[in-house]
């Protein structure tokens, strides 16, 4: 029988949920190729367990998790896309509520 796992937060297209009493697993919600059925599909991917929430924010900007990839065409772009996740991560750290 699955066990359903509560979600502890949620930024994004990225969420921490409790994988069991110790961890934490931080998963991002993507199209991916599915090899076996041959064609794309969209879920939750696996990115990461952590200790805590706070860990689960590092692991979340150190992976860039946020960062949507097609909106970087440069480095200048690129640079956007840190600070506005850097932002969003900094946000949700001093209290504020984000997208709950």
């Amino acid at each position: 029988m699955d066990k359903v796992k509560k979600t502890l937060l949620k930024i994004e297209n990225v969420r921490v949920i409790e994988h069991d009493d110790m961890n934490l697993a931080v998963e991002r919600y993507e199209t991916y190729y599915n090899p076996k059925a041959k064609k794309e599909v969209s879920g939750w991917r696996f990115k990461g367990y952590t200790a805590s929430i706070l860990k689960a924010l590092q692991l979340i900007h150190n992976k860039e998790l946020l960062m949507d990839k097609k909106a970087v065409s440069s480095l200048e772009t690129h640079l956007k896309e840190v600070k506005r996740t850097t932002k969003r991560v900094m946000n949700f750290q001093s209290g504020r509520q984000i997208n709950l």
